[in-house]
């Protein structure tokens, strides 16, 4: 109103008919509807929520984890984008993507990187909506203390509804197959095993210059339906399975080496939490051809996760030139990452047997059960508090051969068969401290 006023002031120097249009503006601006602009009135196909059947056994986890570092407007904000998120136009755009309906927050003029950090905390919190753009438009509106925005899906509501079907089938038949009674750590294993055994790396994505037309690859529908996605899918899909299975679990993005340590890129792995104790696994980079390699990222404390794998920077860590640079997006930051300083979650910590000193005893009962069993191959861990694991490795199979003299143990204990002394093989993991042998029977 202050700068109406001085409008009119100057305009009763010259025309009253000036005023009269002027007022008139003002009057039809303030019975325009709030919200962005568009082409034309749309319709949307409203889509069920999607929801699973789930285990019989646990109950699953609702998470909301970045919902809760949110401030009061970005949750208001944050409610209205999952209610939106369903409600998608069936054409596409001129740039391929389908609008979601708007979400007007009202009383509230949002910054866009707060949306964008509402938005991030939404694809946080939920991995199913897996067709959601990062991408958005907004309007902020101070004169009328308002803020639209309008989200994209990146594929059409019919295919939403079809895939999203696809997925509730794929999803709950693994929940359905998780037997009652297993612990935390026996459903976490679960999830990751499943994920190995039922998804393969997308090669082909990952080296693409760009993902567009590649989306379903970084989803939960790319690695539990299709059985193909880059890391993010793999992530996302680890996290939603985990929740479902009542198991605390969040996203982690940031950059790594590569999995053959080549140059830094983005990545994405999890944190996840058990009877109380956050811990790092990359389900992507254990997926590997050797078995014995398929839990190397498995449950690992940041102070061995970080040796190749750095977390972005939390919201509050940055500083206004980084959130200001033109390369910012909502990859570029984390809103919630634990502190994980538990070590004693490790699968070969908690697995395998342990060698503390060349008395090996512990490694002697279980080369023994694995040759009543008549399998060639032995795996264990190397107590880095008591042994360095390539010392370790010399002295047991180089000089003065200790893994010989167990092998002699067990072959005066064997009744059917012998492990030949000849044949035995073995490879030593110095990131991870552990051994596997190699060995054939006369």
């Amino acid at each position: 109103m202050i700068l109406l006023s001085v409008v009119l002031i100057g305009s009763l120097l010259s025309s009253c008919s000036f005023v009269e249009e002027l007022m008139k503006s003002a009057e039809t601006a303030a019975e325009l509807p709030k919200g962005i602009v568009e082409d034309a009135p749309l319709g949307y196909t409203e889509i069920d929520r999607l929801s699973f059947e789930g285990s019989a056994y646990y109950t699953p986890y609702r998470c909301d984890i970045s919902y809760h570092t949110l401030t009061d407007d970005e949750q208001a904000l944050y409610d209205g984008l999952l209610e939106k998120a369903y409600r998608v136009y069936p054409e596409a755009d001129d740039s391929g993507f389908y609008h979601c309906e708007q979400v007007l927050c009202e009383d509230m003029t949002l910054s866009a990187l707060e949306i964008r950090t509402a938005l991030k905390a939404v694809y946080d919190d939920h991995p199913e909506l897996y067709w959601i753009s990062s991408s958005f438009k907004h309007l902020s509106d101070k004169s009328r203390n308002y803020t639209a925005v309008q989200m994209f899906s990146v594929i059409s509501p019919d295919r939403i509804i079809s895939e999203t079907a696809a997925l509730r089938e794929a999803v709950d038949s693994f929940l359905l197959s998780v037997d009652e009674g297993m612990s935390e750590y026996e459903r976490e294993k679960s999830v990751h095993d499943y994920l190995i055994d039922s998804c393969d790396y997308s090669s082909q994505a990952a080296s693409a210059d760009s993902a567009l037309g590649l989306e379903e690859y970084y989803s939960v529908y790319g690695a539990l339906v299709r059985g193909e996605a880059v890391c993010e899918g793999y992530a996302r899909a680890f996290q939603l399975i985990s929740n479902l299975l009542g198991l605390k679990a969040v996203g982690i993005t940031g950059m790594s080496k590569g999995r053959s340590d080549s140059e830094e890129e983005l990545h994405m792995w999890n944190a996840v939490s058990l009877d109380g104790d956050w811990v790092l696994t990359d389900v992507t980079w254990d997926d590997q051809e050797e078995l014995f390699q398929r839990y190397d990222y498995f449950n690992l404390p940041e102070s061995e996760m970080n040796k190749d794998h750095t977390p972005s920077k939390l919201l509050s860590e940055l500083s206004e030139d980084e959130i200001e640079d033109d390369s910012f997006t909502a990859v570029s930051l984390n809103l919630f990452v634990p502190p994980c300083e538990e070590d004693g979650w490790q699968y070969y910590v908690r697995e395998c047997p342990i060698l503390s000193d060349f008395d090996g005893r512990e490694v002697i009962d279980a080369l023994f059960g694995a040759a009543e069993r008549g399998e060639e191959q032995l795996q264990f861990y190397v107590d880095p508090e008591s042994l360095d694991v390539t010392y370790a490795a010399e002295a047991l199979f180089k000089d003065p051969q200790y893994f010989f003299d167990y092998i002699r143990d067990v072959n005066d204990r064997l009744e059917y068969t012998m492990i030949d002394t000849s044949s035995v093989g073995f490879y030593c993991n110095d990131k991870r401290s552990y051994i596997v042998v190699q060995f054939h029977y006369l």
